[in-house]
């Protein structure tokens, strides 16, 4: 197809690389300064362009649909399942959680584990790597709340000789973003990056007790309540003090 047959049915034309199929006199290298379509980036036609609008050149003021990369998106969706909770998946268990072909899935995996994301247990298990916990401490370290709290947080704990945590509230859990232990040898098991349910934990519970009432239903459901927790643990909303 021609470049200008392609427009005409709102089908972009690839640049920067010939399509599969396509006739090596159809390819047209990009032009400096020209500001090629996404679709004519990725090679990929889906949908009808509008990327003309606001003029050529022009820097978007929010990611739009047509930005979209794909195959970025199963695989951070695929990373996203690695949790605390559950740190070890099999690619046979991931496939219908990410609700993805198992081939596809194994691409991804396959992909991820080259760039050192996930590691591939001996079992078959694969777990997160090294790469996500570099991302995970650069994110922290670059948090302002906790470069701003880190030093009150350590006279804290000096002057109380206590355990003292940074946490905040994501939905209906809490992320710790530092913990500072004391020399106390029977602690309990939660690191930086530790996430859990607000309802079963100290800090969290402090943060649900000062939300307004209507914030407060929107975030806490019946599933807030799932997973382990100690025998004197609220099972529902409805038991949950306020």
């Amino acid at each position: 197809m021609s470049e200008n047959a392609a427009r005409k049915l709102g089908r972009p034309a690839c640049r920067g690389s010939p399509r599969p199929g396509r006739r090596n006199d159809e390819y047209r290298p990009p032009v400096v300064g020209e500001r090629a379509h996404p679709h004519e980036i990725e090679c990929e036609s889906r949908g009808t362009p509008d990327d003309a609008a606001g003029g050529g050149g022009a820097t978007p003021t929010a990611v739009r649909p047509e930005y979209r990369v794909e195959a970025l998106a199963k695989g951070l969706r695929t990373l996203s399942l690695f949790t605390e909770n559950r740190p070890t998946w099999r690619v046979s268990d991931i496939a219908p959680a990410v609700g993805m072909p198992l081939p596809t899935v194994h691409r991804v995996v396959m992909t991820l584990t080259a760039g050192g994301y996930p590691d591939h247990l001996p079992g078959g298990d694969y777990r997160p790597g090294a790469a996500v916990l570099t991302l995970g401490t650069a994110a922290l370290a670059s948090l302002d709340l906790v470069q701003v709290a880190t030093p009150k947080l350590r006279e804290l704990a000096g002057a109380t000789r206590e355990t003292v945590n940074l946490a905040v509230l994501t939905a209906d859990r809490v992320p710790y973003l530092v913990r500072l232990r004391n020399s106390d040898l029977v602690t309990a098991n939660i690191q930086v990056g530790s996430t859990l349910p607000a309802v079963h934990t100290s800090i969290g519970k402090l943060l649900l007790a000062y939300l307004e009432e209507d914030d407060l239903t929107s975030r806490i459901d019946t599933g807030s309540f799932a997973g382990n927790a100690g025998p004197n643990a609220k099972a529902n909303p409805r038991r949950a003090p306020r």
